[in-house]
């Protein structure tokens, strides 16, 4: 029996861990609603250490193409509507950076609003307005397939807001369309500089 030498090369990697210091604070603002210039000037003035405010996830692209429809920049500033609101999203978290705040958004995990039937909203974002500079490559699968559905197929839904007339839906978080898209959503609030999120809706009410 011959024997046979493995030699295993090993090569020595060096990975520098970035130092994390505790981040604690006492001043905080939280903003559950419309915002504008007027919130920055707040901002400068009050020098919160946590800034709470705007849409990021599923109601923010649901106003998307309703904003679209109507021929307006927004459907209303905590929604969005397109590159102006998070342009000027962005400007908003960095004077808030300048400040020296860390910026927080909420993010809805279930609970886009539109109709299947038009399609509307959220609804026709994802069939027919998806932003691949954005969000990058389309879904392969139909907005409608990704939600929550009763026993009967039917899909879950609820009328308490009525923006633009839509009704609010879920979102199947069991999903695997459903977990990408949210994915690709906290990507690109993230690449608009937002340091975390605050998670709303994380479930069927």
């Amino acid at each position: 029996m011959t024997p046979i030498l493995i030699a295993l090369m090993t090569t020595s990697i060096q990975v520098q861990a970035q130092e994390h210091k505790p981040f604690w604070f006492q001043r905080a603002c939280s903003h559950y609603g419309e915002i504008d210039d007027a919130y920055g000037d707040y901002i400068d003035d009050v020098r919160p250490q946590v800034v709470i405010a705007g849409f990021f996830g599923p109601n923010y692209w649901s106003a998307m193409s309703y904003a679209r429809e109507k021929g307006v920049k927004r459907l209303w500033t905590s929604l969005g509507g397109g590159p102006v609101d998070r342009d000027w999203m962005k400007q908003l978290i960095e004077r808030s950076h300048r400040n020296g705040a860390k910026f927080i958004g909420l993010f809805s995990l279930s609970r886009p609003f539109g109709d299947p039937e038009k399609p509307a909203g959220f609804f026709k974002f994802i069939d027919e307005d998806w932003d691949d500079n954005v969000l990058g490559p389309k879904p392969e699968t139909r907005a409608i397939d990704m939600m929550e559905k009763k026993a009967d197929g039917s899909l879950w839904k609820q009328e308490a807001y009525r923006v633009e007339g839509g009704a609010e839906y879920w979102g199947c978080i069991s999903n695997p369309h459903w977990r990408e898209v949210l994915k690709r959503m906290v990507t690109a609030a993230i690449g608009i500089g937002l340091d975390g999120f605050h998670i709303i809706f994380p479930q069927r009410e």
